[in-house]
């Protein structure tokens, strides 16, 4: 009975390869189909990516458009492979076209979420909403837009944490990317301090920042005068412009440069105080 059996499977598959014009041709065709399909996704892949120049102006958008422009080009190749394939194998494509239309409807039906993603994403694309390389928040998540798809968005974070949204949840995003960011430092001094002779001395020596970092700072700081007095000393707001995503290294520089003035001129730096008294 065993011997049967594998006669009648090893039947079959000589039957199946001698077969005038049968699998083995059929099979000869879908490989053939399968590696132009994969020749084709890989000249698209390389044609994109060299039309990224290095020192373009708009390299960040050309960055996300042609990522997704290849997402969905790889997307209709498949399809198009697929339809080749059951072409090559003898599949009747008429019923399937003509049942496309049902199929859809059930489909955009069934996956609504999917559609929605599709059409923000594109919507985010072409209303220019942000771009790879962008630093952006999104529902109180602050990173940077590793990749724009055309059903979620990637933004990893300075941790390292990659958050991954479905485009069609994004109802609000912030981008810090596009134009200067304003930096707000506070420089807290003692009550006893001359504090017309301290915002003298604080704008004088900040007005060099623009010279020292030139591609942080876009302004000089300025003391805008006193915005709270605390337990432990008078506190000084200083305000000044810095370019996208620096104003984290600028307000840095400036908190250093504080620090060094206050030694200079000999400023006080209060320190926690607890004044006790003896009735």
């Amino acid at each position: 009975m065993i011997l049967n059996i594998f006669g009648e499977f090893w039947k079959s598959i000589t039957d199946f390869f001698s077969e005038e014009g049968g699998g083995f041709t059929r099979l000869i065709y879908t490989g053939i189909a399968i590696v132009a399909g994969i020749i084709i996704s890989l000249i698209v892949s390389f044609i994109f990516r060299a039309n990224v120049r290095a020192n373009h102006p708009f390299r960040k958008r050309q960055i996300t458009i042609n990522k997704l422009i290849r997402g969905l080009a790889k997307a209709i190749l498949g399809v198009v492979l697929i339809f080749i394939i059951f072409g090559i194998w003898g599949v009747d494509l008429g019923p399937i076209i003509a049942g496309a239309g049902v199929i859809g409807l059930a489909i955009s039906l069934g996956a609504q979420n999917a559609i929605r993603d599709l059409v923000v994403g594109i919507s985010m694309i072409l209303d220019n909403v942000l771009d790879v390389g962008d630093m952006v928040e999104i529902r109180d998540f602050k990173g940077t837009v590793e990749e724009v798809g055309i059903r979620s968005t990637k933004v990893k974070n300075f941790k390292g944490e990659l958050a991954i949204f479905n485009n069609g949840t994004i109802d609000k995003v912030i981008n810090f990317s596009r134009n200067p960011t304003l930096a707000v430092v506070t420089a807290t001094v003692a009550y006893g301090s001359n504090l017309t002779k301290v915002i003298e001395i604080f704008n004088k020596e900040l007005a060099t920042l623009v010279e020292l970092f030139p591609d942080i700072v876009t302004q000089a700081p300025q003391v805008l005068g006193v915005s709270n007095l605390g337990t432990h000393g008078v506190d000084l707001m200083i305000t000044f412009e810095a370019l996208p995503q620096q104003h984290f290294a600028a307000e840095r520089a400036v908190r250093k440069m504080i620090k060094e003035t206050c030694d200079k001129y000999e400023i006080e730096i209060p320190l926690p105080q607890i004044v006790v008294t003896n009735k």
